[in-house]
Parts: C-alpha cells; structure tokens; sequence
C-alpha cells in the first residue's frame, strides 16, 4: 500500500495495484478512497484462495467454479461419467438432474477436445454448465 501511495507521490502512476493481506485493510472502504491511500485495485490472496475453496465446497464434484459479470453468472465445470445421471441422456433432461438451477450448457468436451451439444449421447464424457449463483441448490 506505501509502494502504490510513493508511485503516485512522485510518479502519477495512472494504474496501483496493492497486494493487502490483512481483512481488516480490506473491510475499510474510506481506507482506499479519494483523499485515502493511492490504491485503484486491491488483491487479497488469502481471501481469493478461500472464495475458491467455498465455490468447490458448494459444488461437489466440480472440476472448476469461476464467476462472470459481478458473481451475475458461474460456469461450472464438471465431469459427467459414464453410467451417471448427465450420459446418455437428453439435454432437456438436464433440469431433472439439477432442479432449481437455471442451467445451460457451455460446451461438451469428449476425448479432450470440444464436440457439439448435438453429438450421439453414448459419446458424452464431460460438460460445462453456467448457472445463476442466485439459484444454488444442493443438488450440485
């Protein structure tokens, strides 16, 4: 935070970007203000590695959890297995497995590369499905 506040003193640096560990810097929003501590961005990485491990937590089984527009949209990756719910059947099957989730799927990757959502049912390994973090279910 003193690193971005002397790049701004003496350089104007147009862009600071301050890695903060303490939560209680964080949770100060007059700390990083106008007439504050030159900080634009703030990154905590104990805080970022812990909201990663809650998204897995929340989704059992997924491979990957990232979120998109504000937290408005989570893709969700996930691995569907031969003989399990998400193989051989049909997409619009798909609310029967994850009720209560607004689901779509993304992309359907078979055998490490991407096929089309409309590929034969038997060749489906693994999916990746966005849903609205608005309507989590435990389903997941």
């Amino acid at each position: 935070m003193l690193a971005c506040h002397i790049a701004w003193t003496l350089y104007r640096t147009p862009k600071k970007i301050a890695r903060v560990r303490s939560a209680a810097f964080t949770e100060r929003e007059t700390l990083f203000g106008e007439n504050a501590v030159a900080v634009d961005v703030w990154i905590s990485p104990e805080q970022l590695v812990t909201e990663h491990v809650a998204r897995l937590i929340r989704y059992p089984g997924a491979l990957q959890v990232l979120d998109f527009a504000d937290g408005r949209v989570r893709l969700v990756g996930i691995r569907a297995l031969q003989g399990g719910p998400l193989v051989g059947h049909a997409l619009r099957t798909l609310r029967e497995h994850i009720p209560n989730v607004d689901a779509r799927v993304a992309a359907i990757y078979r055998a490490g590369r991407a096929s089309s959502p409309k590929a034969p049912r038997s060749s489906r390994t693994a999916t990746s499905c966005s849903s609205s973090p608005r309507a989590r279910t435990s389903a997941w």
